[in-house]
Formats: structure tokens, sequence, C-alpha cells
């Protein structure tokens, strides 16, 4: 059966940033010269707070098995993202998760500074901190269980390198009004003292009904997946978010190895701009 900590870490906090933290080379994108590496902030601002609720269908009820909480701090030079991950109550019994990523993010290119996570999850434990340095192209990480045994390795960066927290900030900002259906939009991602180049699928636009909120115009993205322990070969996950100035993500929904899963967005706070919900 799949894990909590597969459900937690690898859905909830992966799925929307709006790609998967585990991807593969996208042959038919090569070249990131055409690609916006770097954007101006056009859709969140300081305070804003979003919650996501985890469910998991396995039987024929979808059950809430955990919530992720995003966070933004504005500094003078850069913003301050946090996201925090937990099972629900009911099932911290059975596997109790805590996990904390945090990330810098320049404020003029949206592009991360320094990235720290803190994964907890039953017995696992994880310890991962990166500088990102776009002057000399290098990824400073340091890895490990405790923070006082981490070790240290320099990796040379790719074009366009994000976090997996900031490239959830520099999604929202893409001009989505300018792409075709069925463009692939390229992102290199550091993760796990690795690289991957993944991409998401522009599928147009739809409305969208999110429990307790209402019926919200939507964007419609889905993330190339790969097969493993957690996706089946040939799984495809789908994204909805909100087709107004703040291009929130709504929903994210998936089949995995056993069962789906889903995250839907519960509450929020301080949005840059009103949420158009009919």
């Amino acid at each position: 059966m799949t894990s909590f900590k597969s459900i937690t870490l690898s859905f909830i906090i992966g799925a929307i940033a709006l790609v998967l933290p585990s991807g593969q080379t996208i042959n038919s994108i090569t070249d990131f010269d055409t690609y916006e590496c770097e954007v101006e902030n056009q859709v969140f601002q300081d305070g804003e707070r979003i919650t996501y609720s985890m469910y998991y269908h396995l039987t024929p009820f979808w059950i809430k098995a955990g919530e992720v909480t995003f966070t933004i701090t504005e500094m003078e030079d850069h913003y301050y993202v946090e996201a925090i991950g937990k099972t629900a109550s009911s099932f911290e019994w059975f596997y109790k998760v805590r996990d904390v990523y945090t990330c810098q993010i320049d404020k003029e290119t949206l592009r991360p500074i320094r990235s720290t996570r803190d994964i907890r999850e039953g017995s696992y434990k994880k310890i991962s901190k990166a500088e990102y340095d776009f002057t000399n192209n290098k990824i400073i990480a340091h890895t490990g269980k405790t923070y006082d045994k981490l070790k240290r390795v320099t990796i040379e960066m790719d074009d366009c390198m994000h976090d997996i927290l900031s490239v959830i900030y520099h999604a929202r900002n893409l001009k989505y009004e300018n792409m075709e259906k069925g463009e692939v939009m390229p992102a290199n991602i550091f993760l796990d003292d690795d690289k991957y180049n993944v991409g998401f699928k522009y599928m147009g636009k739809e409305k969208k009904k999110v429990k307790k909120l209402g019926n919200i115009e939507a964007i419609v993205l889905k993330p190339q997946l790969v097969a493993g322990y957690i996706f089946e070969e040939d799984t495809e996950m789908t994204i909805w978010a909100s087709d107004d100035g703040n291009r929130l993500p709504l929903m994210i929904e998936s089949p995995i190895s056993v069962g789906s899963v889903k995250a839907v967005l519960k509450s929020y706070d301080n949005l840059r701009y009103p949420l158009d919900v009919n």
C-alpha cells in the first residue's frame, strides 16, 4: 500500500508546485532561450497564506490524509516562503508527518537564493539546505539526517534552475494567455541533491467546482510524471489554477499506484486580488 510518506511528500508539496519532484528529461524541450527564466511578480503579495487538504481514495470514500500550508513574507530584497505539510490528526497514531520547506526568492527575478527542507515522516528524517550561486552557476548543497552532520556537495547549475518552492511562484506568474493548448512549459528543478528537467502541458480553460468555495474559472495543466512506486505508467495528473490575477492552484488530482489522491484548496488569506467565485 502507498505510504503516507509518498502521499504527503511527493504529492502535496510537489504537485502544488505544478511539476512533480521526480521528473524525466523532456526530449522535445532543449532550448530555454525563449522561456521566461526571470519573471516579475504580478500575482502574490506579502502575507498570502493558502492551505490545502489532502485526500486519499482507496475505498468508495475519500479520506482526509493531511494538509499543507504555504505562507509568504516579504523582505527587503526577497520573499520568504514556507510550506508546512502534516498528516491529519486521525492518522498520526499510524504515521506522523511534519515536513517544513522554506525558500528565499529574489524579488526581481523570482529565482531561488537559498532553500531548506526538514523532513520528519515516521522514523524517517532528512535535512537539506541549498544555496544558489547564479554568478558562478553553482549550487552548494548540504544534506543529512541531523543539522550537525550534513554532507556538502557542489553541483553545476542548469538553465532556469529552481527550487521546488520557487517554481510555484514562478509558474503562477507565467503568461498563460499567450500559450497554445497543448504547449509544454519546461522547468529545471533542484531536489534531493539532483537536477530534474520536467514540464507541464497547458490544456486550456474550464470552470471548476471547488468544495466549500464554489465554481471558479480555471486554467488546466497536466504535469509530466514518471512511473515508479507512486505513479503507474501513463498516469496523468490534472491541476486546476484560478484564471485570474492570482493564478491560485485550486485542485490537483491523480491516480497513483494504489488508489487516487487529490489536494483541494481549503482556505486562503491576503490574496493580491479578490478570488472570483460564482
